[in-house]
């Protein structure tokens, strides 16, 4: 596997990389404390 024009340090390794695949990788919504109160929902 070769990859380039990446914004990376020469030599850095990439790790993890693998399909999206909601079936298995499917993740509840986290919610953070520091968020809490200044995010404002919005709609789309």
């Amino acid at each position: 596997l070769t990859i380039s024009n990446v914004d990376v340090l020469d030599k850095t390794p990439i790790l993890d990389i693998k399909p999206y695949v909601s079936k298995f990788d499917h993740r509840n919504p986290h919610k953070h404390g520091w968020t809490k109160g200044k995010v404002k929902k919005m709609n789309s």
